[in-house]
């Protein structure tokens, strides 16, 4: 196979099988949380059905029980709109605002995969004028890998510092891990780089994605 890297319309011209194969692997290792975050809901969907048929109750107590479901039953469709867009996202480098998509990255980590006993804490400084072109997709899997590796092994409890800043003409997401994590961050993070069009830094419990400004 020949370097990865991108054509002059922004489509790959070569390592499209292999970010295809690491979009596959990731959601294979999304699955276990995704069953997660559908069962709880679901849950809770069957057990006030079972609660309504059996108790029953006057009309008021009846709607507040048909309006949990209804908030359940939006939350399994929000989870799995994430995951479908995902999927389907084409690997083509875009030209996006980056706090935006930091944001929409950190949010689709934190629905689908990130244990709700990790505190991610988020601080966007890089502001809504700074651009960079990059494959989302890309960006997605990548900031998904760190938030997996920060909380490290044995790590039950824990806050997982992420932020956003320019610095030399790069914009920058930095995440700190508490404590010192085992290893380094997913190799997907570093595999994807330079495909998705971005510099991957790792220092002890600091890890950083790296992407040019774009004009």
């Amino acid at each position: 196979m020949s370097a990865p890297g991108l054509g002059g319309d922004g489509k790959l011209v070569s390592g499209e099988r292999a970010l295809e194969d690491l979009r596959l692997e990731t959601l294979g290792s999304l699955l276990p949380g995704l069953i997660h975050e559908i069962n709880n809901p679901l849950s809770a969907i069957l057990g006030t059905i079972e609660f309504v048929n059996e108790i029953g109750g006057d009309a008021e107590s009846v709607g507040k029980q048909l309006h949990r479901i209804q908030d359940c039953a939006m939350e399994i469709r929000a989870t799995s709109k994430l995951v479908s867009n995902f999927v389907s996202e084409p690997l083509e480098a875009r030209r996006l605002v980056f706090d935006a998509l930091i944001e929409e990255s950190v949010h689709f980590a934190n629905t689908v995969v990130v244990s709700r006993s990790i505190e991610v804490t988020t601080l966007y400084r890089a502001g809504e004028d700074v651009f960079v072109t990059v494959i989302p997709n890309a960006v997605k899997q990548a900031v998904l890998g760190l938030l997996l590796w920060a909380p490290g092994s044995g790590f039950s409890a824990s806050a997982v510092d992420v932020s956003t800043f320019v610095e030399n003409g790069e914009a920058v997401i930095r995440v700190v891990a508490p404590g010192n994590p085992p290893v380094r961050p997913l190799g997907l993070t570093a595999q994807v780089a330079a495909v998705g069009g971005f510099r991957f830094v790792h220092a002890g419990n600091v890890a950083e994605l790296r992407i040019a400004i774009s004009p």
